[in-house]
């Protein structure tokens, strides 16, 4: 089987969210990309690679309460497989995650 992104996304955190752990923003990412690509993923098998291993946390605890336990729920309704990268092998993601959106990007016409 192939494997190939779907889609790149990305969206800002709101201020309650930027108080999140790391190991929460990055179970947030997880949980916003499920629900936003539902309709594209649903029934498939889905391979989240992160670079974050404490995330595994999510999917293995054993009684969750609050917002880790409506994550559980949600992640557990689909076919996922976390697998850990690590950052310096994860160089895609690494460079997208650091691109400064607010620098003009010239458009290829602009260089000929």
């Amino acid at each position: 089987m192939e494997e190939h992104p779907i889609k790149y996304a990305s969206r800002l955190l709101n201020s309650a969210e930027r108080n999140y752990s790391t190991t929460e923003r990055e179970a947030l990412a997880v949980v916003w990309a499920l629900s936003k690509f539902r309709g594209y993923i649903e029934g498939s098998k889905i391979i989240v690679e992160s670079d974050h291993q404490p995330l595994k946390w999510v999917m293995k605890l054993n009684s969750p309460s609050g917002r880790s336990a409506r994550w559980s729920l949600q992640i557990q309704s689909f076919n996922l497989n976390l697998e850990y990268i690590p950052g310096k092998s994860n160089v895609i993601a690494d460079m997208l995650s650091r691109l400064d959106y607010d620098q003009e990007i010239p458009s290829y016409e602009e260089n000929t």
